[in-house]
């Protein structure tokens, strides 16, 4: 959790709750626990995969309908251990790809059904 916490720029406790949401509102165990390990469960696996891969389809989506146009605007909802895990991250990688411009609106609602 430690090493997860220093590349998120977060505290531990904040990713171990950002977690815990997380496996609830998915309502599966996404982290596997002993007393001296963590690991992933089969679906603590898959998750980031899933993720990237819309991330993915968004990418092609703004490139075949945006043209190469700069600027515009992105609005996200994300539910909270998501925003909290990924979106520093994606974001940034959204800077270092050049769109300028853009204005951003991110709503993490309190519960997703589903």
């Amino acid at each position: 959790m430690r090493a997860a916490a220093d590349r998120l720029g977060i505290s531990s406790p904040a990713v171990s709750q950002a977690i815990r949401r997380l496996e609830e509102e998915c309502g599966r165990s996404l982290i596997r626990r002993t007393s001296r390990r963590l690991g992933f469960t089969p679906d603590g696996l898959a998750l980031p995969e899933r993720a990237r891969a819309i991330a993915a389809i968004l990418d092609e989506t703004a490139a075949l309908f945006g043209g190469g146009q700069q600027g515009g605007s992105v609005r996200l909802g994300l539910n909270e251990g998501l925003a909290t895990a990924v979106l520093a991250e994606a974001l940034g990688a959204v800077r270092d790809r050049g769109a300028v411009g853009s204005r951003w609106s991110v709503r993490t609602p309190p519960c997703w059904t589903g």
